[in-house]
């Protein structure tokens, strides 16, 4: 592979993969946000030309909402599905990951331990509602037709992104 092979898997992992924001690509990297923008939307426009069916609900997702859509799809047709039938617990995991996970509660998790302020926990709480609400308009645009497209996008998430999350427990008790 050449660097600039090298450059772009780069930048789709950390899109894709890790759900880095272009700014935070671009300064990791060393770029210009409009270098990996514009790479960026060559990939999506890729991805989102594999999507086998297109309504009027998914033309008129959000941008959050499309870029999500186009994640889970690139998970699932890079990833190898597993036997298992994807639970309620399964679609609340990967809702979870795509909601808190990868949001700005990520950035707190990476720091050495602190306190959460409260407007940190304000911030964490918008920004995974809206998460859940782009979720939600993703759900809503396929399930009540194409409920064979939704549940393999579930199920290749699941298996990228919470294979080995608990599935059993209602909470967690934090040891001392």
């Amino acid at each position: 592979m050449t660097d600039q092979e090298d450059l772009k898997e780069r930048i789709k992992e950390l899109y894709w993969d890790c759900c880095y924001r272009e700014e935070k690509i671009a300064k990791e990297l060393g770029l210009s946000v409009d270098h990996v923008t514009e790479y960026i939307k060559k990939f999506k426009l890729e991805i989102w030309r594999m999507i086998p069916w297109k309504s009027e609900k998914l033309k008129k997702l959000s941008y959050a909402a499309q870029r999500l859509l186009v994640s889970m799809i690139y998970q699932m047709k890079s990833g190898n599905p597993s036997p298992r039938p994807v639970s309620r617990r399964d679609e609340a995991n990967v809702m979870t990951y795509t909601s808190f996970r990868n949001g700005y509660i990520e950035e707190i998790h990476s720091r050495p331990a602190s306190r959460i302020s409260d407007e940190e926990m304000k911030k964490i709480m918008i920004e995974s509602s809206a998460r859940l609400e782009d979720w939600l308009e993703i759900r809503d645009a396929f399930l009540p037709e194409r409920p064979d497209l939704y549940f393999p996008l579930v199920h290749a998430c699941r298996d990228a992104w919470t294979r080995d999350w608990e599935q059993e427990k209602r909470n967690y008790d934090i040891k001392d």
